[in-house]
């Protein structure tokens, strides 16, 4: 639900998570957020992840990294820019963001192709 409530609140972080998935979607062909409901105010009643104890990878690190982009945005927005980012395993693409070195209509491709990576060698798709 925190998701959730930063799309109904933050116009910033909604715009940011929408970009997001507008990328995801240009490099795999399949919207993160109309397949899953993730992030969506109005989530669709049926999803891959409904009832699910537990997800397959490329979505949890696409949601992660959806998130962590979009609640940079959010602080930057509010006039909060800190001073360094760190970040570990998935975390390191959204501080590739972060940081500048990468933009955010790259970040989220790289991470398709790393979640697309990550999904065949464990042979789990959603």
């Amino acid at each position: 639900d925190q998701g959730r409530n930063l799309m109904r609140t933050y116009s910033v972080f909604r715009e940011s998570i929408e970009a997001c998935d507008a990328v995801h979607e240009a490099y795999t062909g399949r919207s993160c957020l109309k397949e899953t409901g993730l992030f969506v105010v109005d989530a669709p009643k049926e999803s891959a992840l409904k009832g699910s104890m537990s997800w397959p990878a490329d979505i949890i690190s696409v949601a992660i990294t959806f998130f962590q982009i979009a609640m940079y945005d959010l602080l930057i927005s509010l006039g909060l820019k800190p001073d360094a980012v760190v970040g570990h395993s998935i975390g390191e693409t959204a501080v590739l963001y972060a940081s500048g070195a990468m933009s955010r209509d790259v970040c989220p491709g790289f991470l398709s192709s790393l979640s697309l990576i990550l999904t065949d060698l464990l042979h789990v798709r959603w």
